[in-house]
């Protein structure tokens, strides 16, 4: 069995994720025809380093990232470093005969990335970045359904990327909050990709961006200026002509940190909530009706059918409470002319499909309420 040996360049929070990812690969993907082994863990403290390689099974541990690149054994480098080093870790790597598996963003100029593009193509090497979030069950399906054409001609979409990290005043300031830094790299890109690889390119941007603390603590006590942005907008067009927004957020109150995209077209549409990773929200359009489909499987337009889904997962007996008020939910409902309730094979008890053509919402809640 092909054995490939990872060096990580970087062992704070992102480093020790990608660390995760290469221990439980055998979990999930018994019968790969390869493994990997954790040989050098490199940080610029030499404590992460050392605390990497004593907790986490590194071979060795190290203050130099040039020891990675000479090593024989290491096949595989990850960049989890700031986002000023990437441009030049990279280059190193490839230069080594690495591949490479870089954190998000690539650079912090389009000029460097299109420079790293052109090596990774002339070595012949394999190099990606971090955008794990193309590769959900759901992402997938929606791009699935777009080249396909069962969206049709983009008309219009929205998409926001929110968390709250960065509310508090008094909250140190770290790398992210310098001129390298900022919510448009560190959220923005997951977002902005995601779009690019469901809908294509962009032709135009306009983007307005927020420093909401002018000046935060820094870890000796002081204030520093902020230079980097917690919130942007921006408005993208289309070559077609639509239009569509994009928001990025690290000031978002309540929000942990939350994914969504909705994308809209002339014979259907699709809306993707990340954190629930498995599932899309796809409607497309024929024979005059809209239809809910869940990937992988078909319409199912009948109350028996969702029952009998139901039953096949047990769900009676591991959440009655759920399953009788889901039971008396469609018992009301049934009662009006022209309902419609889909579900799926995965359906899950709290999850129920409703289509009531021509009859308001407002009617309808009066009526469930009733």
């Amino acid at each position: 069995m092909t054995e490939y040996g990872v060096g990580i360049i970087g062992m704070g929070f992102m480093g020790k994720t990608h660390t995760f990812a290469h221990t439980v690969m055998p979990f999930y993907y018994p019968n790969l025809p390869y493994r990997t082994k954790l040989i050098g863990a490199c940080n610029r403290s030499p404590g992460a380093a050392e605390s990497a390689r004593d907790a986490l099974g590194f071979s060795y541990a190290t203050t130099n990232e040039d020891d990675l690149f000479a090593d024989p054994r290491i096949q595989l480098i990850h960049v989890c470093t700031p986002n000023a080093c990437h441009a030049a870790q990279v280059t190193k790597a490839l230069k080594a005969g690495k591949h490479v598996y870089c954190d998000k963003p690539l650079t912090m100029t389009a000029a460097e990335a299109d420079e790293l593009a052109a090596q990774a193509a002339a070595s012949g090497l394999t190099a990606q970045v971090a955008f794990q979030n193309r590769f959900f069950p759901s992402t997938m399906r929606a791009r699935q359904l777009a080249e396909e054409g069962r969206l049709g001609e983009i008309l219009c979409f929205r998409a926001e990327y929110l968390h709250s990290g960065s509310i508090d005043p008094n909250k140190p300031m770290g790398w992210k909050q310098g001129e390298t830094g900022g919510v448009l790299l560190d959220l923005g890109s997951h977002v902005l990709d995601l779009l690019y690889s469901i809908i294509g390119g962009f032709d135009s941007v306009f983007c307005r961006r927020r420093i909401l603390y002018p000046a935060r603590p820094g870890k000796d006590g002081q204030m520093h200026e902020i230079t980097a942005e917690d919130h942007v907008t921006l408005m993208l067009t289309l070559p077609n002509g639509a239009c569509g927004t994009v928001e990025a957020s690290k000031i978002a109150t309540g929000i942990d940190d939350e994914l969504r995209v909705e994308i809209h077209g002339t014979k259907g549409a699709g809306a993707l909530f990340v954190k629930d990773s498995v599932h899309l929200a796809p409607h497309i359009f024929g024979g005059g009706q809209e239809k809910n489909v869940r990937p992988g499987t078909e319409p199912l337009p009948a109350i028996a059918a969702f029952f009998g889904a139901a039953e096949e997962l047990d769900i009676k007996k591991s959440l009655p409470a759920v399953t009788a008020l889901r039971d008396g939910f469609v018992k009301k409902l049934s009662a009006l002319d022209g309902v419609v309730i889909n579900s799926g094979a995965d359906a899950l008890p709290y999850i129920v499909n409703i289509s009531l053509p021509g009859r308001p919402a407002e009617a309808v809640l009066n009526f469930l309420s009733s």
